[in-house]
């Protein structure tokens, strides 16, 4: 196959070229399903699984404070973590239709139509990336509030301090 250059005149088609960029693609569309979707499905679910563990310790001495801010941390990590499962496909998706284009310029065929899976994919990611550090400082909050008032409790002259039973208070 040839191509023309700015003359006109008949140039051969860069095949080499062709599958060294064509293997950049693929070789992109692992690295985005691998490293940053997969660290941040990591992060969200050690999140999740961190406040449970502080829920669970903090609820055992008191009742918690501001447990809607934790709903909020909950439900903004479990949206990141769908929102990069969805990625995924939508990354994959986006490669494959570059690599059709690639393949019709290369057999000198028109393009397939332009589809918005890269468009989508960078949305998802984007959204990721500025939900991500809301839901962890959600969850900062709610540990600072209540950390907060388990020092309040303890330091209030309400609170009753266990004491030592005496002997004839064990008979």
């Amino acid at each position: 196959m040839t191509e023309q250059d700015s003359e006109g005149a008949e140039q051969p088609k860069d095949w080499d070229g062709y599958f060294a960029y064509r293997a950049q693609l693929e070789q992109l569309r692992v690295q985005q399903v691998t490293a940053f979707d997969s660290s941040i499905v990591n992060l969200a679910s050690g999140a999740l699984g961190l406040s449970v563990v502080l829920l669970t310790a903090l609820a055992a001495i008191m009742k918690p404070v501001s447990i809607e801010v934790l709903f909020g941390a909950w439900i903004v990590f479990v949206v990141c973590i769908v929102a990069n499962l969805i990625s995924y496909q939508t990354g994959a998706k986006a490669a494959e239709v570059e690599m059709a284009a690639l393949d019709a310029e290369m057999r000198g065929e028109p393009p397939p139509s332009s589809s918005g899976w890269k468009k989508i994919t960078l949305y998802l990611n984007r959204s990721i990336v500025s939900l991500f550090p809301i839901g962890a400082v959600l969850l900062l909050v709610f540990a600072a509030l209540n950390a907060m008032a388990v020092g309040e409790r303890r330091s209030s002259p309400d609170m009753k301090q266990p004491t030592e039973q005496t002997s004839s208070e064990t008979k």
